[in-house]
C-alpha cells in the first residue's frame, strides 16, 4: 500500500473518530435533556376542575435534574391540559409544589414556584402567568425570586420577592400586592 493511501484512511478514520466523539459529547451536554421515567405524581380537585403535578427524570444528558409539568382538567374529563413545564437541577420530591398550590374557589386557583406566578379564573381552562420581572431605578428589569404568596378569596394577595444585591452584598426582599387574584403585582408602597 502507498505512503499516501495510509495517511489518507489515518485521516478518514480520525475524522470519523472526531465526529463521533462530538456528538455524544453534544448529546450528553445538551440542555435541556428530555422527559424520561415518571417518579412521582400528585393530583387535587375540587367540584368543577382538577390539577395534576407530574414529576419526570431527565435523561439524555450529563448531571440530569427533573421535569415538572402540571396540568388541569375539568372533573368530568381526562383531557389534560398543560398550563405549565419546567426543568430543576435536582430531581425533588413533588411536595415542594403541592405546597405552593391553592384552590380559592370553584373555578379560581394558583401555583407558584420561584419563577413566577400561574393563576386560573376559569376552572383551570386558561391559564395567566406572571413572571417576577421588576425595573430597577434605571428602568433595567431585574429578576426576583417569589418566595412566598398567598391569595384571598377577594383576589387581593400579598407575595415576598427576594435576589441578591450587588450594591449592598446581600439579599434583599420586598413586598407585592395583587387585586386580581395574581394575574398583575405591584410593590408595595413603604
Amino acid at each position: 500500500m502507498k505512503p499516501k493511501h495510509i495517511v489518507l484512511i489515518i485521516v478518514v478514520g480520525f475524522s470519523c473518530l472526531l465526529a463521533y466523539s462530538h456528538y455524544q459529547l453534544s448529546r450528553s451536554f445538551r440542555f435541556p435533556g428530555d422527559r424520561g421515567k415518571i417518579y412521582e405524581t400528585w393530583e387535587t380537585t375540587n367540584n368543577n376542575f382538577k390539577v395534576k403535578i407530574t414529576a419526570y427524570y431527565e435523561v439524555g444528558i450529563y448531571m440530569p435534574g427533573a421535569f415538572f409539568v402540571c396540568e388541569s382538567a375539568s372533573v368530568s374529563s381526562n383531557e389534560w391540559r398543560e398550563f405549565k413545564a419546567f426543568r430543576r437541577d435536582d430531581p425533588i420530591p413533588i411536595s415542594y409544589l403541592n405546597e405552593r398550590f391553592r384552590f380559592i374557589n370553584d373555578q379560581t386557583a394558583y401555583l407558584y414556584t420561584a419563577d413566577d406566578f400561574s393563576v386560573t379564573l376559569n376552572g383551570g381552562r386558561n391559564w395567566s402567568v406572571w413572571k417576577p420581572l421588576l425595573p430597577q431605578r434605571d428602568g433595567k428589569l431585574v429578576f426576583w425570586a417569589l418566595m412566598e404568596a398567598h391569595v384571598e378569596t377577594d383576589g387581593t394577595g400579598r407575595a415576598k420577592l427576594t435576589r441578591y444585591d450587588e450594591q449592598v452584598k446581600d439579599r434583599v426582599e420586598i413586598e407585592i400586592q395583587t387585586e386580581n387574584f395574581g394575574k398583575t403585582w405591584s410593590v408595595v408602597k413603604s
